[in-house]
């Protein structure tokens, strides 16, 4: 009897887990999240890539919120052209930023942005801003972090 109820509890766990693991292979898709400080312009939905209008896009964010005891809050940008950061400003005030040199044409940049402030006296930084992301597929499954990226229009 006692072998019986032992094998009848094992093959209950089995179905369990055959039941997990289908629902698991049929639910196909990938959830994400902002960290950080969340874009506004350009927009992004589930992606990490948008397309912009202009060679000069103004890239807009949404402020930091939490200022309690934190002084001269301002916000530092890099714009990067795959593994190279071709632009950096450390001092920027608003939740926007106009590049100021003309990017090329048809082609993907990724962007980050992220609050720095005093408190203390010393100069203190935030957590750049990207999304993470968590997917399941037939095949796979996994998660991840990625910067926000744009697409330049063609000339």
């Amino acid at each position: 009897m006692c072998i019986d109820h032992r094998l009848a509890s094992h093959l209950r766990k089995l179905k369990t887990g055959f039941l997990f693991l289908s629902a698991c292979f049929i639910m196909v898709g990938c959830v994400s999240w902002n960290r950080g400080l969340e874009p506004v312009n350009p927009s992004y939905g589930l992606t990490w890539n948008s397309k912009v209008d202009t060679l000069t896009p103004t890239l807009k964010w949404k402020a930091y919120d939490d200022i309690s005891g934190k002084e001269d809050v301002r916000y530092q940008l890099e714009i990067i052209d795959e593994t190279t950061i071709i632009l950096s400003k450390d001092d920027i005030r608003e939740t926007y930023y106009t590049v100021d040199a003309q990017l090329d044409s048809n082609k993907e940049y990724q962007w980050r942005v992220r609050p720095v402030w005093q408190a203390d006296g010393k100069t203190r930084r935030g957590q750049w801003n990207y999304k993470k992301y968590f997917f399941i597929t037939p095949i796979l499954f996994g998660w991840g972090a990625k910067n926000y990226n744009f697409t330049t229009p063609e000339k």
